[in-house]
This record gives structure tokens, C-alpha cells and sequence, in this order.
């Protein structure tokens, strides 16, 4: 495909500056995106400016005018089930949770703070085992059939984690009935206002993983048998399910009922399904959305086209994006450690950032956009990250991640390799033009030595993808490249995720074959570890050994770059909550359309 040559020919280009950085020379314009490697690890300042191009956020909450209904833009929802990613995002705008993030003001850094949602309020024992909630008083459900406007109990809390124990592929994260590891084993109610928690083991994080749009959705008692929850919405959150056209658009109305409604200051919001990334960057720069993620290498040519579009500095590296997956089917080269290593050494991570993440063209614009490798976890996972630049703080494991194609040839006929390794390279095009660009770079990176030889095989992600690399034990073929587009909210959703050795989306393998026992140990010891400091270093530990195994990969690392938005968006940046909440509940209902800015 036309992708391929071209993101070959980015290759290409990287030799060539390779043999000029070597001689001393630089490159001249027309190599314009490849001509200098970035710095990487650096995260000093951000989102530096002598350009004019930036946006300062400004507090427009006393100016503004209620009402509207504001146009946004969705990836395609298969139902509400609360389950699934793009799905649990949207259904996660009608429903409530046991708590939310908390919002910061701008130019204050980001606090991890929890506000109460459908919680008024709770209590933790002394020795950490038992959580007591108490429930907001007079939640009301929708007030259509078949909820009828009720308000909100024990007994609906009870069906939602009964229905998350059954059905929620993350229920193994909190629910000990589902797995060892989960550290919630009972959920009983002594009064219609009142949820009790009793824990298998101190779990400090409990109350921030429940703010996790993927886990504890409360839903009606009604979902069991008066409703489809697939196609339908009735819950107690800040909006309501107006009208759903699959594939074409989410229609929403503000739930004046909610407790915080007189902070909403528009009358609705429409979602519209434009799965081609182009077509949304066309709606975006016609003003018909007020904002979208637009890639790094769209945003300086977006910003000069429409100089009136907002241009605001990222603050927070992801916690994670995209990950390799290495085959523990029985016959497989990935299970020996060393052919891991190897494919990861075989990752130039500076290059990936800088054309990926759009580095260079920022900084040759005078905008400064800070780097970080990712470790074993994401970048942004303050304060458990470890940079692999640090070699004297990580240690000689640091070496698995540095580009080094001699020693990742070493390793493989250490192995015994002494042809190209041939593999499947499994992708899905659900995820995008952008993740398929990069998947094709490391692909060619890890070919380019001779030592691998991947055939590309992309698969439908519903059926296929989903099932058998996400939740299949690692026991697809080859290499899968796959993507986490939603940050957790504490570093243990992350863990459980993908490194505990013995669930469905993990399964880490030792050399005998069996799950990595010390992995897990050490994962459970963070679970319960409850003084911060003593957990960072168990994370510094367990970000050394997953080095040391290579037991899956994530991406090169993250950048400080831009976002963009419409400016009719009032208070754009000024209200801001940590991610893997749910936006339109804590910080987007701050936002308010500005007509006297449209043009």
C-alpha cells in the first residue's frame, strides 16, 4: 500500500542522515521531517513560546451565555454496555460512578483530587479493609420510563457491581471473585443509602480506580430486564441519551435534575461518527466541531491556515499509547527473552518521537516540546515512571532500550538465529491512519538488520483483534502492534493490564513456560503498599525486571506537543481533570459556545 513506500522511504531517509550526523554534515531542507534526532528524556519547562502562536486559557465563566448545543465528534459506538472503549466513553456521559476527578484551574498543575458523584461521601477502616459509602441523596434516574425519574440506591449499586463482576472484561482489576488480585470481595448493603466494600488486602487506590469510565457504571436495576442497555441510556449522570443513529450521530440533552446542572452551561451536545480522520480535520477547520485530536504533523499547518483556531501546550505525557505483543504460542521465537530484546533493540526511539510525535518541526518553530522514553509503563505515570536514558539510576537493564542493532543481532544468533526470524505482524485498522503509519516505521526498523522478516496481516478488531491478541492470553501469532487510547487512573490499571502474568490480557510466560511468579509477586506487592514512596520503589524494581524480560513493548515514548480547538469554545483549557475519568462530567461542562466568535 501507498503508506508503505512511503513510511519506507522515512526509513531510508534515516540511513542517510545517519552517514551525515557520522561526517559531521546536516541536512537541508528536504529532509526536512528525519534531518535531526531529538534529545529525548528531556522534560525540562514546555511548551516554551516566543512564536505568538500559543493561547493563554482565560476564566470566562462570568461572561458566559447558556445554552446551544454543542457539535463534537466520536469514534462509532457499537452500544452502551459500558464495557468497551469508545462504547463505556459515551455511555459514561449518561451514567454515574461512585466518584469523579476533581477539576484544577488554570495555570495550576493538574491535582489528583476526587469529588463525590453518586458517593456523597466514605469512610476507610483503620486497617484499610473496609469501605463505607454513603449514597448522594435524591440521584434521580431518567425521568422517562422505565427508570420514571426514581432516585438512586443501594439496590442499584449492588445490580451495577453484580453486572461488573459478570460481564466487565476489567472486573478482574477490583473484583476478588473474578481474580486472586482483585481486592474488593464483597459488596452488601445494610440501608437503602448505604454500600459497604470489604476488601481482600489494603488497596489505597480503590477510590481512584473507581473513577475509571470502564469500571463501576451505576446503572438502574431496570437494565436487567426493562431495557436493552446495548441501545439505551437511563442513568443519573450530568447527561441524557437523546437519539442514537449508529454510524451517523449521539445525540444528547443536559440532565437538569443532576446535582451539579446549574455548572452546565449548554443545552446539549451532538456527537457526530466520522471515522476518517481526514473528514474530521475538514469539519474541524470549517469550525463545524469545536475540537479534536489532531496529529502532530497537522497542527502547525492547521494553526497558520486558521490563525483564529486556539493552540494550548499538553502539560501530561500519556500514560500509555501503543504496545507490541510478542506470541507465547508453544512453537514461538518470542518466548526466548532474547529475541524480545532484540526487536526491541532493533526501535529507533529518538526517530520514532521526533517524526511521530512532530518534535522537530516544533522546535524548528521555536515552540519547545519536551521528550520521554517510555520504560515498561508510559511516561506519564509520575511519580513511577523511570526514564531509560537514566542508565545510573535504572541500571544495566536500561541498555534493552537503546538502539543498538549489533547487539540485537548478537542476541539472536546467541539464540541460534542465524536467518530472519518470519513472523506474522498483526494490526487492525480501528485504530487509525496514524497507529497504522507507525506500526509500518517499526516494522521496517525491525527488518531493516535482515534479523526479522514480518509479514503484515491486519485484522478486523471485533471480531479478530479484540479477542484473540487483547484478551487471548498472548497466544495470537507473531507480533501484534495495538494501542490503549484511554489512560488509567492510578499506575495499577496499567499493571493489570498488561503484565499480570495470568490473565487474559497479559500472560506473561517465564522461560519454563509457566506465568513469571516473581512478576506477579511484585505486582501484588504495589497493590498494597500504601506509603507512596516505598511503592515507587517496588515500581522502579518492577520497571527494571520487565526490562530484564521484555515480556511486551510499548511505544517510543511521548512528547510535550499542542492542542487545538475552535476559539468559540469559552474557557477552553481553563478547567482541567486528570485523565481516564470522563471529561464531559468533570471538566467539559465548564466549556460554553461563544457565537460572538464563530465566523
Amino acid at each position: 500500500m501507498e503508506t508503505g513506500n512511503f513510511w519506507t522511504s522515512v526509513t531510508q531517509n534515516r540511513i542517510n542522515r545517519r552517514r551525515l550526523l557520522r561526517t559531521g554534515a546536516t541536512v537541508g531542507a528536504g529532509a526536512a521531517a528525519l534531518s535531526l534526532i531529538g534529545c529525548g528524556g528531556s522534560d525540562s519547562g514546555g511548551g516554551g513560546d516566543s512564536t505568538g502562536l500559543l493561547f493563554e486559557p482565560v476564566d470566562t465563566t462570568n461572561n458566559a451565555v447558556k445554552g446551544g448545543i454543542f457539535p463534537s465528534s466520536s469514534q462509532d459506538v457499537a452500544n452502551f454496555n459500558t464495557i468497551n472503549g469508545a462504547d463505556s466513553t459515551a455511555a459514561m456521559r449518561g451514567y454515574s460512578r461512585f466518584v469523579k476527578w476533581g477539576v484544577t484551574m488554570y495555570p495550576k498543575p493538574i491535582e489528583r483530587k476526587l469529588d463525590p458523584d453518586a458517593m456523597a461521601s466514605w469512610e476507610v477502616s483503620g486497617d484499610g479493609l473496609t469501605w463505607t459509602w454513603k449514597i448522594r441523596p435524591n440521584m434521580k434516574f431518567d425521568p422517562r420510563p422505565p427508570t420514571n425519574g426514581k432516585a438512586l440506591t443501594s439496590a442499584d449499586v449492588l445490580y451495577s457491581w453484580e453486572n461488573f463482576e459478570k460481564l466487565n472484561p476489567q472486573a478482574a482489576t477490583l473484583a476478588n471473585k473474578v481474580h486472586a488480585d482483585g481486592a474488593v470481595q464483597t459488596v452488601t448493603a445494610p440501608d437503602a443509602s448505604t454500600v459497604v466494600m470489604k476488601l481482600a488486602f489494603p488497596y489505597s487506590p480503590l477510590a481512584e480506580m473507581l473513577t475509571y469510565n470502564r469500571h463501576l457504571a451505576i446503572l438502574p436495576t431496570e437494565a436487567n430486564d426493562k431495557f436493552d442497555i446495548r441501545n439505551a441510556m437511563f442513568g443519573t449522570g450530568p447527561w441524557r441519551l437523546k437519539e442514537f443513529v449508529p454510524s451517523a450521530r449521539l445525540e444528547y440533552v443536559k440532565n437538569t435534575d443532576w446535582y451539579d446542572a446549574d455548572k452546565i452551561n449548554v443545552d446539549g451536545l451532538s456527537f457526530f461518527i466520522i471515522p476518517e480522520y481526514s473528514a474530521e480535520l475538514a469539519q474541524f477547520r470549517a469550525g463545524a466541531i469545536g475540537s479534536m485530536v489532531v496529529s502532530p504533523q497537522d497542527i502547525l499547518t492547521t494553526k497558520r491556515d486558521k490563525p483564529q483556531i486556539l493552540m494550548l501546550p499538553e502539560t501530561e505525557y500519556a500514560q500509555i499509547q501503543g504496545w507490541f505483543r510478542f506470541s507465547y504460542l508453544p512453537d514461538s521465537p518470542f518466548l526466548d527473552e532474547r529475541v524480545r530484546k532484540a526487536f526491541s533493540m532493533l526501535m529507533d526511539r529518538n526517530l520514532i518521537i521526533e517524526v511521530f510525535r512532530g518534535t522537530k518541526e516544533f522546535n524548528d518553530a521555536g515552540l519547545e516540546t519536551p521528550t520521554r522514553w517510555n520504560s515498561a509503563i508510559g511516561a506519564g505515570n509520575d511519580p513511577y515512571w523511570m526514564d531509560p536514558l537514566d542508565e545510573k539510576k535504572f541500571g544495566p537493564e536500561a541498555k534493552w532500550y537503546q538502539h543498538n542493532p549489533a547487539e540485537a543481532k548478537a542476541l539472536l544468533r546467541a539464540a541460534g538465529h542465524t536467518q530472519p526470524i518470519a513472523a506474522p505482524y498483526i494490526t487492525t485498522s480501528y485504530y487509525g491512519e496514524a497507529y497504522l503509519r507507525e506500526g509500518e516505521v517499526q516494522r521496517v526498523m525491525a527488518e531493516e538488520s535482515g534479523d526479522f522478516k514480518l509479514t503484515a496481516k491486519d485484522i478486523d478488531y471485533r471480531t479478530d483483534f479484540r479477542v484473540n491478541v487483547r484478551y487471548g492470553f498472548n497466544k495470537h501469532e507473531g507480533v501484534a502492534w495495538g494501542s490503549s487510547g484511554q489512560d488509567y487512573p492510578d499506575i495499577d490499571g496499567v499493571l493489570q493490564a498488561h503484565y499480570v502474568p495470568d490473565k487474559d490480557r497479559t500472560g506473561e510466560l517465564d522461560a519454563t513456560g509457566k506465568p513469571d511468579a516473581k512478576l506477579g509477586d511484585l505486582i501484588r506487592q504495589q497493590r498494597v503498599e500504601t506509603d507512596t514512596e516505598k511503592r515507587v520503589t517496588i515500581l522502579q524494581d518492577i520497571q527494571r525486571y520487565i526490562a530484564s524480560k521484555m515480556y511486551r513493548m510499548l511505544d517510543a515514548g511521548d512528547a510535550l506537543t499542542f492542542t487545538l480547538a475552535n476559539p468559540w469554545i469559552g474557557n477552553y483549557g481553563v478547567y482541567r481533570a486528570p485523565s481516564g475519568g470522563s471529561e464531559w462530567t468533570e471538566s467539559y461542562i465548564h466549556w460554553w459556545i461563544d457565537n460572538s466568535k464563530k465566523s
